[in-house]
């Protein structure tokens, strides 16, 4: 049976926010060294690490809520387990106007759940929102962008994972990891890098 693993006091958890916040910025930094290198893969998964720290730092964040809410076996999990932090990032990134529109669709179609389908046409609105596929698909994009594998027909390697794909996550990542960083008080530490990239961010506008 394998050991339990440790879970950090209210004091701990406040220092581990900053920490898992900061390397989730250190993740972003490094997918846009990679990138601008030509490494695509690797780049690729690096978005994916930023924003699992990020979910963590999220989690850690709340941590004195949750401790009031969730058993010691629900709260190792959301700490040590990359598909549940995959889910948390799904549903932090869905904006309350999402939220709403959700929530109008099952006014008008009463006693039905909402299919996948019609869910991910509410998603498409919103481009910062994470995908329905993301939590499902995230732990194959980090391992497609790191590692070379056979899928039974060819060799898969990172040189496979296109620019156009990782266009296509760059900005949601990157917005998700600058809203936990403004979450957990550290917009501040990376302010002057986001205005030398040319992202002027005013969070009050947000």
């Amino acid at each position: 049976m394998p050991a339990k693993k440790p879970l950090p006091s209210l004091r701990q958890a406040k220092a581990g926010t900053e920490l898992a916040a900061a390397n989730a910025w250190t993740h972003m930094m490094c997918a846009d060294n990679l990138h601008e290198a030509g490494y695509i893969g690797p780049a690729s998964a690096h978005l994916v690490y930023a924003i699992e720290e990020a979910a963590k730092a999220r989690v850690l964040f709340k941590w004195p809520r949750l401790l009031k809410v969730m058993t010691k076996k629900q709260l190792s999990e959301l700490l040590y387990t990359h598909p549940i932090r995959h889910g948390i990032v799904h549903v932090d990134s869905m904006p309350s106007a999402l939220r709403i529109e959700i929530a109008l669709w099952g006014l008008d179609h009463p006693g039905q759940k909402i299919n996948p389908k019609a869910l991910t046409r509410l998603f498409v609105r919103h481009p910062e929102a994470f995908p329905v596929t993301w939590s499902r698909n995230a732990e194959n994009e980090r391992q497609r962008g790191m590692h070379v594998d056979w899928d039974g027909r060819s060799w898969r390697t990172p040189a496979n994972v296109t620019e156009a794909r990782y266009q296509s996550r760059y900005a949601r990542c990157l917005e998700f990891v600058i809203a936990t960083m403004a979450l957990t008080g550290m917009y501040d530490e990376i302010k002057d890098e986001l205005a030398e990239s040319g992202w002027n961010i005013d969070l009050e506008d947000r």
